[in-house]
């Protein structure tokens, strides 16, 4: 399915690993609706934007200490307020799928991908899922179980969509 119409919104992330062709992975990200997690981060994310600009915007007299002191604190703040909504983002809106996001973390990724290929062979699996299936492997010790067993279900789905 290389053109399709969804009424649930979903994140197309393509990835390539080691010499291996680049593919697409389809990730849902649920029901639309207002409420969805994916719209209040977006609606978070706006809020910590705008906040930022504004605390730059200001007149600050930095040869006040006190006037410095709240100006880090208000930086420190949205730092800290982003870092968790990108966490928030981890959790609940890429799940399982965040292994997509993830480096080579090994200098044998080409061995590794070389043994998935030989120990899938007789599966008939295309060359780009065996690339995704070695990236999974890779990271499967970040990962709790049920997480793995999502991310496998997504490699192996139906073809992904060639680039």
């Amino acid at each position: 399915e290389v053109l399709g119409v969804s009424s649930k919104p979903i994140l197309l992330l393509t990835r390539t690993l080691g010499s291996t062709k680049a593919v697409a992975v389809k990730v849902p990200l649920g029901e639309p609706a207002a409420n969805s997690a994916a719209s209040t981060f977006l609606s978070d994310f706006s809020d910590i934007l705008r906040r930022s600009n504004e605390s730059m915007k200001h007149a600050w007299d930095f040869s006040d200490k006190r006037q410095m002191k709240k100006w880090w604190k208000t930086r420190l703040d949205l730092d800290l307020e982003l870092s968790t909504l990108m966490q928030r983002v981890d959790d609940d809106i890429m799940g399982p799928f965040s292994v997509f996001f993830l480096g080579e973390p090994t200098s044998r990724v080409d061995w590794l991908v070389s043994r998935v290929r030989k120990l899938c062979s007789g599966l008939k699996l295309r060359e780009d899922t065996v690339g995704l299936l070695a990236l999974v492997l890779l990271h499967a010790r970040a990962f709790r179980e049920e997480d793995i067993c999502v991310q496998m279900r997504a490699v192996l789905a139906p073809p992904p969509l060639d680039l």
